[in-house]
C-alpha cells in the first residue's frame, strides 16, 4: 500500500512552487525519500534544491532524493532567478519491530524454550515502498 500524493503548493510572484514527497507525509531517517519539484515558468537547470538537514541527491528532471540525518523538522530550499522558497517538514525514525507470540495459526516454525513451544513473528505496522 503506498500513502496518497502529499504537496505543498505556494503561489509567489505569480509563481507557483510545488513540493511534493512522493511516498509518505514525513520523511524517515537514513534511507532516500522521493521528492519533486517543479517551479512554474522556470526552467529544471534554473532550480537549486537544498535542505539543511541531510543532503538531497538529483535523480532526473524535477526529481530528488532527501536523505535527512536528524529527527524532528528540517527545510526544503528551493532557489530560482533570484527567489527563494523554503518548505519544513516533519523526519522521523523507522517504528521500532513489534513481534507477535503465541500465533500458531499461522504455520511459523515454534521455538522450544524450557519444554514451552514459543511461536515468534515480526508484525508489520509500516510500509514504504523503494
Amino acid at each position: 500500500m503506498v500513502s496518497p500524493l502529499f504537496f505543498f503548493s505556494i503561489l509567489l510572484n505569480a509563481q507557483t512552487v510545488v513540493i511534493a514527497n512522493d511516498k509518505m507525509n514525513v520523511f524517515y531517517l537514513g534511507i532516500h525519500n522521493p521528492v519533486s519539484v517543479a517551479v512554474e515558468g522556470v526552467a529544471d537547470e534554473k532550480i537549486k534544491v537544498s535542505t539543511d538537514n541531510g543532503v538531497i541527491i538529483k535523480k532526473e528532471r524535477g526529481r530528488y532524493d532527501a536523505i535527512p540525518d536528524v529527527s524532528g523538522i528540517g527545510n526544503i530550499i528551493i532557489e530560482w532567478e533570484g527567489k527563494k522558497e523554503i518548505k519544513p517538514f516533519k523526519v522521523k525514525a523507522f517504528p521500532d519491530p513489534l513481534i507477535d507470540l503465541g500465533d500458531w495459526s499461522t504455520g511459523f516454525n515454534p521455538k522450544i524454550f524450557n519444554g514451552i513451544k514459543i511461536y515468534l513473528k515480526m508484525v508489520t505496522l509500516f510500509k514504504f515502498i523503494i
